[in-house]
């Protein structure tokens, strides 16, 4: 046979005399022509290339998407970080200012007071049930808190207050109380709201100080640091004492109970939480331990303080 036709799969053979003159390769993709081993035609089929663009085209699109959501992605973290890297400058901004306000304030009221009773015993009149039963000792310095300028037979020559809620009643009796012996300290907090306001500390002639957040500790130097905050001004008043490093410190009234108020005034307004003002208590040991481990801490008739410090019963 003079001429052939061999079909392999996909390659189809032209033979003359057995001899392999013209190879035809038709596969999906491609149509490739030779000629005695030479190529002399190749083309993509149509069919394959518009499924490859249109493979190509699909690949494309996800990418797209895929990039356009990482983008957004991390246009949303920049974002955030950018929000966030703004919020802490003005956390710090506001903390500088803060610095610089109480740092002023404090040198202000505070400076004079270092060490300034040496030597001396101070009492510390909170307003709990046990201060109607208090004997004043003689001879000491006698700071209160709040309403315990009510005891009238006990000249108070300091007063702390720092919380105007209960006080709205007593505000004005507490500004006119003994001016000329009686130093008044009217605390102001960097994030409560409840601050005696600058109307009353004109009028009393009393000293600003500054208390900070919650479950703000002790420090020694409370002309260039805030007051701590454990949820009663007795620390306020406490911090203070310690400044003026006194021989001994006698607590009076300071129940740490939920039992009302020696005056028998407001028992319903009486709603600190005594964990909490148990935690400042102990807060205070500790550091009174570490920076004034000389001074002596008394409790008189204790309560809830009872066995924390040292007891005595009048």
């Amino acid at each position: 046979m003079i001429y052939k036709k061999v079909e392999k799969g996909d390659i189809r053979y032209y033979q003359i005399f057995g001899l392999n003159c013209v190879k035809v390769v038709n596969s999906k993709k491609l149509m490739c022509i030779y000629i005695f081993g030479f190529r002399i035609l190749k083309r993509m089929k149509l069919k394959y290339l518009k499924s490859l663009t249109e493979k190509l085209v699909n690949e494309i699109s996800i990418i797209r998407t895929e990039n356009a959501t990482r983008y957004e992605q991390l246009e949303k973290t920049i974002n955030n970080l950018s929000k966030n890297i703004d919020n802490q400058c003005n956390v710090l901004r506001l903390n500088i200012n803060n610095i610089n306000t109480y740092s002023k304030t404090h040198m202000e009221s505070f400076s004079g007071f270092k060490e300034k009773f040496l030597g001396q015993d101070i009492v510390i009149l909170c307003t709990g049930p046990t201060l109607a039963k208090y004997r004043p000792i003689e001879k000491t310095i006698n700071i209160g808190v709040n309403r315990a300028f009510r005891r009238y037979d006990i000249s108070l020559d300091f007063i702390f207050i720092q919380d105007i809620t209960g006080l709205k009643n007593d505000i004005d009796a507490i500004n006119n109380y003994n001016p000329e012996t009686c130093q008044k300290f009217y605390g102001s907090s960097i994030t409560f709201g409840a601050s005696i306001p600058e109307k009353d500390l004109i009028k009393a002639n009393a000293k600003r100080y500054y208390v900070g957040n919650f479950f703000t500790d002790f420090y020694p130097d409370i002309t260039s640091s805030v007051f701590p905050e454990y949820g009663s001004v007795v620390f306020s008043a406490l911090t203070f004492a310690l400044y003026t490093h006194p021989k001994r410190i006698y607590l009076v009234g300071c129940d740490a109970c939920q039992n009302g108020y020696f005056d028998n005034d407001d028992q319903a307004a009486f709603s600190s939480n005594i964990d909490f003002l148990l935690n400042g208590w102990h807060a205070f040991k500790k550091f009174k331990d570490q920076f004034y481990p000389d001074v002596e801490i008394v409790s008189i008739n204790p309560v809830g303080l009872k066995g924390v410090f040292k007891d005595v019963y009048q």
